[in-house]
């Protein structure tokens, strides 16, 4: 088994250059762009050049041979990074999302409800000293200091290492998956909505359709 990176090409040369170190250090086998594909039988991870895959315990590459037979896709969770430093993570409604990994030449078998990847989204997004205690203050961020962590290691050319999660960090990480499950609810209640609305749409030119149809029967008939 092999895991395979497809990557876009990113505009910050530094940032790609990190990307790339982590990612292999990480038990990625092999990068390419997304012009590429691996052969069958591979993980693919489809990632943007900002997004850093994490894996919660072990490497990727020992978190993907877990994986029970005839399941073919993983979900992970994304975590948005702000600050030029990249260690403080966003907790606000809406900072967290899925990420899908595939089997190459699978189907679309999922264990729903496990998350064993985060994706870590570098924003670029500075936050200056006020900003940052009203928000550690808040709540809406969290200082994390893994990946700031993992690339300065990385720089001085040693592997990052994956530590399991503490309970604090699993509590935190349960807390945002509830968040996103609320936000299916909202998207779900959304789509209900726009499709509530469409019926009435339809149904109000029922009365008007069958109106016309019997003036035209009326009028053959008279005919």
């Amino acid at each position: 088994m092999s895991v395979v990176l497809s990557v876009r090409a990113g505009d910050d040369a530094q940032l790609s250059r990190l990307h790339r170190a982590f990612h292999l250090a990480a038990g990625v086998d092999e990068l390419t762009g997304p012009e590429a594909r691996p052969r069958t039988g591979d993980w693919l991870i489809e990632s943007e050049p900002n997004e850093f895959w994490w894996p919660r315990s072990g490497s990727l590459r020992e978190t993907l041979q877990r994986v029970p037979d005839g399941v073919d896709v993983v979900e992970a969770v994304t975590r948005l990074l702000v600050g030029s430093d990249h260690m403080y993570r966003v907790r606000e409604w809406g900072a967290v999302g899925r990420k899908r990994i595939s089997r190459v030449g699978g189907g679309d078998r999922a264990l729903r409800g496990w998350y064993p990847i985060e994706v870590l989204v570098v924003t670029g997004e500075a936050v200056d000293d006020r900003e940052l205690v009203g928000a550690l203050a808040a709540g809406t961020i969290v200082e994390d200091t893994r990946l700031r962590d993992a690339l300065a290691a990385s720089e001085r050319g040693v592997a990052p290492t994956f530590a399991p999660p503490s309970i604090l960090d699993d509590a935190q990480l349960a807390g945002d998956v509830a968040a996103l499950g609320d936000a299916d609810i909202v998207a779900a209640r959304r789509r209900l909505d726009e499709l509530e609305e469409r019926v009435a749409a339809v149904e109000s030119l029922v009365p008007l359709r069958l109106e016309r149809a019997l003036r035209t029967i009326l009028r053959r008939h008279r005919r």
